[in-house]
């Protein structure tokens, strides 16, 4: 009866641990799904774990090729896009400057005015201005004579 308890909690202890150690297949398939799921640096880490157990597999090495070869097409796929990007953003900068030198070619192109006639515009509006106050004046002077009138 004691070899019985003692072989069943030796078996009890022993199990997991023979248990938790993962197959080569194990390796293949959990990097395999995580790399068809694009999760790339998980693929690779678990990929090059396999391998560090398993070096002569052909399978584990062939799937890190194949990530491999896709981290440098995604490299050169972010480095193309890097590159298109900043064409555009010299195109667009290239646009502001033609338009802002549109812009002052423009403004150059304005005739300007001397001071002499700027000065005489200025009186002239200043006239203008004071006929208009006077017959504000006159007008107020008139509806206050108007009112006044006494009816005895």
């Amino acid at each position: 009866m004691k070899n019985k308890v003692s072989i069943i909690i030796i078996i009890m202890f022993a199990l997991p641990l023979i248990c938790n150690g993962q197959s080569l297949d194990d390796y293949l398939h959990t990097g395999s799904n995580l790399y068809i799921n694009g999760q790339m640096k998980e693929a690779k880490a678990k990929i090059l774990e396999g391998i560090q157990k398993y070096p002569n597999d052909q399978r584990l090495k062939a799937l890190a090729e194949k990530i491999k070869e896709d981290e440098k097409k995604d490299n050169q796929k972010k480095d193309q896009d890097k590159k298109e990007e900043d064409k555009k953003d010299q195109n667009k900068d290239q646009q502001n400057q033609d338009q802002q030198d549109k812009k002052d070619q423009q403004q150059q192109q304005q005739p300007q005015i001397s001071k002499e006639d700027a000065e005489r515009l200025l009186q002239a509006l200043a006239n203008d201005e004071k006929k208009t106050q006077e017959k504000l004046k006159e007008e107020k002077a008139k509806a206050a004579k108007a009112r006044v009138v006494k009816e005895w």
